[in-house]
């Protein structure tokens, strides 16, 4: 029995084949491509990420717990590199009140993990530090 294929199943064929002989070739022209038009590629790989955000989150964070050695060492080597971007990213979050460092203050001095805080608890948090800065606020302007 002879199976009839397809013009396109031919076309589908031939094109992969193409592609295996040529492999290197075509990654080179990407490559080449690429770098001729990075705006163009930038503004593309946004427009997906912005698609497909909990796609791109899911092989992110499977990718991490893939890799757990290799993200502390980047980590590391990130945070001695630039302790001064740290420092600034670590103050950002007091200020905002971000969550967190709301969440960290919650389990302070407890053996708990942050994702098993509810929200609720960390917006409630999040209100008694507001108004605990606020308290100090008003004592400062009182003593002065």
């Amino acid at each position: 029995m002879t199976i009839l294929m397809s013009s396109k199943d031919n076309r589908r064929e031939y094109h992969k084949a193409y592609y295996e002989a040529n492999k290197e070739r075509r990654r080179a022209a990407s490559r080449a491509w690429q770098k001729a038009n990075k705006d163009m590629v930038k503004e593309r790989k946004k427009a997906y990420r912005d698609a497909n955000r909990d796609k791109v989150l899911a092989t992110c964070k499977s990718w991490r717990d893939a890799n757990r050695d290799k993200m502390r060492e980047f980590t590391k080597a990130y945070r001695e590199a630039n302790p001064d971007k740290v420092k600034a990213k670590s103050l950002r979050q007091i200020a905002s009140l971000a969550n967190g460092y709301v969440a960290n203050t919650l389990i302070r001095n407890h053996r708990l993990s942050t994702a098993l805080i509810p929200k609720e608890l960390i917006e409630v948090k999040r209100l008694q530090l507001t108004l605990f800065r606020l308290i100090q606020e008003k004592k400062k302007e009182v003593v002065i």
